[in-house]
């Protein structure tokens, strides 16, 4: 081989990556996986989660279950998951996968850099709900003790704000007598909405109910428009 022919090859080489240091594409990294567990381990390791994806931003995040096929009323994580990622504004970077049942309840947490192929989960994306605007609707419920929040302020205040006329109605529900007074609870909430939800005041009505729980919990409901 002559000197000539020998640079020609080496330089189609380096063109076309091929060498002793060529890097491997990236890869999907399985962060976290667990089974059925309480709100507090469950909230725990979902944040610690969102900590890696914010160090990352520029990756993507699938967060797939696996229903337990035994029992169809176990409590599915993905309304937490759903609440943590829209809290933190990161609703934007994940998609929420269902996969098939499996022998026991299953949440994995996957990291996707940029330009790596998602993992083959054999799944389907959750759809979001598709809202009706012109009925009034609960949006969210929340509890005196908050260990599983699922209700985010600032979606709700979008919805109300984003929609002209409509209103936000607070029922608060009152559980039993060691449970928390009723306007300490709308108190609490109606600075909550106003500063994170930046809801007007003149746009919320609060109602007061007997509670069919031992807590007192709210329920925050949209209010279209009235026809005209």
């Amino acid at each position: 081989m002559n000197l000539r022919r020998f640079y020609l090859i080496a330089i189609l080489l380096l063109a076309f990556g091929v060498g002793t240091n060529g890097q491997e594409p990236p890869k999907a990294v399985l962060v976290d996986e667990l089974r059925r567990t309480n709100c507090e381990e469950l909230l725990a390791r979902l944040d610690s989660f969102l900590q890696e994806m914010s160090a990352n931003p520029m990756d993507r995040a699938i967060v797939v279950t696996f229903p337990d096929i035994r029992d169809a009323t176990a409590r599915n994580p993905m309304i937490l998951v759903k609440s943590r990622f829209e809290e933190s504004r990161q609703d934007d970077r994940v998609s929420l996968l269902i996969g098939k049942p499996q022998d026991a309840l299953m949440t994995q947490f996957w990291r996707v850099p940029s330009g790596a192929q998602p993992p083959d989960l054999n799944a389907a994306e959750i759809p979001n709900p598709v809202l009706d605007l012109k009925k009034a609707f609960a949006f969210g419920y929340e509890d005196e003790n908050q260990i599983c929040p699922t209700f985010v302020p600032r979606k709700f205040g979008e919805l109300i704000l984003n929609n002209r006329g409509s209103r936000a109605h607070l029922v608060v529900r009152r559980g039993d007598r060691n449970s928390m007074e009723s306007k300490s609870f709308a108190a609490q909430w109606l600075e909550t909405l106003a500063r994170d939800g930046k809801i007007p005041r003149n746009r919320i009505k609060i109602f007061y109910a007997k509670s069919d729980q031992g807590l007192t919990y709210g329920e925050f409901w949209f209010v279209p428009a009235k026809k005209k």
